[in-house]
């Protein structure tokens, strides 16, 4: 069973809904042809008159495999030049709409001018979210304001093209925050305007929400890729929406049309949105994270691996602190700068290779970070003895090298039947923290550090290999290699 489903596309809402069993019946409103034709005659006029300009835009409903379809012709020009031959992108671009059309509400096809609504999906999702008000007209009306603010948005800034241009997951990444970002501050407005707030406020609630209980059912690989996809949608929709708000304050439309035009090089940029409107205020630094995540990807990039990358956000750290007390808690995001994921996956999510690349404000912070972490790898052995697995074997090996420390450990986990092969840890150069994760993988102590020597040394600007040829790893467990 698939436990996460997001709905989250090029275009779309990114809301997070548990597979679980239905819950009890919902009231009388189903999204029909006619309430969707009532409803985008009103989100219409209200939008063109937020915008000041006139729109040709039609909503139907439709299946997921038409949604998946359209998914597909709109990302092969896109992932064709990614992956570096029209074969490779088509099938890669139909097994991305295949995905994303299970998970989505609405899409708007850039080229038809319509958009698709999938009517079965809020429904399913209303009963397996437990949340009524998803199959509700005032969530519906929300839904379609964001849709059509797309489309205007096509229209004004052909940010479709764009879009399809992009061939890096940071640009992706940065793109989204723009996009979704500028459709959620104009939808606020416009649904602010017309008395239908309440509607988009449950829509905007849902988006990249996380319910910790539900996590707790989660198996150790499931939980990674749900936080990194709940932690992508919040950054594109709600921190994106905090970057347009800025934009607008300080220069209006000009700013605006500046971001979609030239967006940000960085996601920190979104994050900052001072930096994007004056980069002289971005302080200096020394290390080139994306540089470091890059060196990752590539040292464990294999064709069919499929890749994520992010930026953690405080309330996402903090999240997967959980468990320790909120004094440590406190103390390590006080002291975090930037922090940076980078996930593949392969075989549906069933093997896993994860970096959180962090920066900390000083070096004793990141020799505090790494107590913190050893703590916390700690604290979950010991849950696993009354949770819902079970800890078959654990063993930690310490690193201390001149330019590189911290700890790995390896362990086995039983899950929902499965025996999961973890190797983990995080390793400290100067201000740089590398955290590892590797799920059902045949890496030894030798290879994650090795990974983990990389990813600094790029990031820091040194030269490679950085003496990985005279690396050998001591005090290993028996039977690792």
């Amino acid at each position: 069973m698939k436990i996460w489903r997001m709905f989250a596309g090029s275009v779309s809402q990114a809301v997070l809904v548990m597979a679980a069993t239905a819950g009890p019946g919902q009231e009388s409103f189903e999204v029909t042809q006619a309430v969707l034709g009532r409803v985008l005659a009103e989100v219409v006029p209200a939008v063109e008159q937020e915008l000041g300009m006139e729109l040709e835009v039609r909503a139907r409903l439709a299946t997921r495999m038409e949604i998946a379809t359209v998914l597909a012709q709109e990302n092969t020009p896109r992932m064709s030049v990614q992956l570096r031959g029209d074969e490779a992108g088509e099938a890669s671009a139909r097994a991305f709409g295949l995905n994303a059309s299970a998970n989505l509400l609405a899409k708007y096809a850039f080229e038809a001018r319509e958009i698709l609504v999938n009517a079965q999906l809020f429904e399913d999702s209303a009963l397996m979210y437990e949340r009524d008000e998803i199959l509700s007209e005032p969530f519906l009306r929300a839904v379609l304001v964001h849709e059509v603010v797309h489309a205007a948005d096509d229209e004004r800034y052909e940010f479709s093209t764009v879009l399809s241009q992009i061939t890096t997951a940071p640009g992706l990444a940065v793109y989204a925050a723009i996009f979704e970002g500028h459709a959620q501050f104009v939808a606020r407005k416009v649904c602010e305007d017309h008395g239908w707030l309440e509607g988009f406020e449950q829509f905007t609630e849902l988006i990249g929400y996380l319910p910790e209980e539900q996590v707790e059912e989660l198996d150790a690989l499931a939980v990674i890729i749900a936080r990194v996809q709940a932690s992508d949608a919040r950054t594109s929709y709600h921190e994106g929406e905090r970057f347009i708000a800025a934009l607008h304050a300080a220069d209006g439309e000009a700013a605006i049309v500046r971001a979609f035009k030239s967006p940000p090089a960085t996601l920190e940029s979104v994050l900052n949105p001072g930096w994007f409107l004056d980069p002289s205020t971005r302080p200096p630094t020394s290390f080139d994270i994306a540089a470091g995540l890059d060196r990752f990807q590539a040292l464990n990039q294999h064709e069919d691996w499929q890749h994520l990358r992010g930026v953690l956000l405080a309330p996402q750290i903090a999240a997967g602190l959980t468990g320790l007390p909120q004094l440590l808690i406190d103390r390590v995001l006080e002291t975090i700068v930037t922090a940076n994921s980078d996930v593949l996956t392969l075989g549906g999510g069933d093997e896993l290779v994860m970096t959180v690349l962090y920066e900390l404000d000083s070096v004793p912070a990141g020799q505090d970070f790494l107590e913190i972490a050893r703590q916390l790898s700690e604290h979950k052995d010991a849950s696993l003895e009354t949770g819902p697995g079970e800890l078959l074997f654990v063993e930690y090996t310490e690193v201390e090298r001149a330019e590189v420390r911290g700890f790995l450990a390896r362990k086995v986990i039983r899950s929902m039947g499965q025996d999961i092969e973890e190797l983990s840890g995080a390793l400290q150069s100067g201000t740089l923290i590398c955290e590892l994760t590797y799920l059902n993988l045949p890496w030894g102590l030798e290879q994650a550090l090795l990974d983990a020597r990389q990813v600094l040394a790029t990031a820091r600007g040194l030269d490679l290999p950085w003496g990985v040829e005279s690396f050998e790893p001591t005090g290993l467990p028996e039977g690792w290699e």
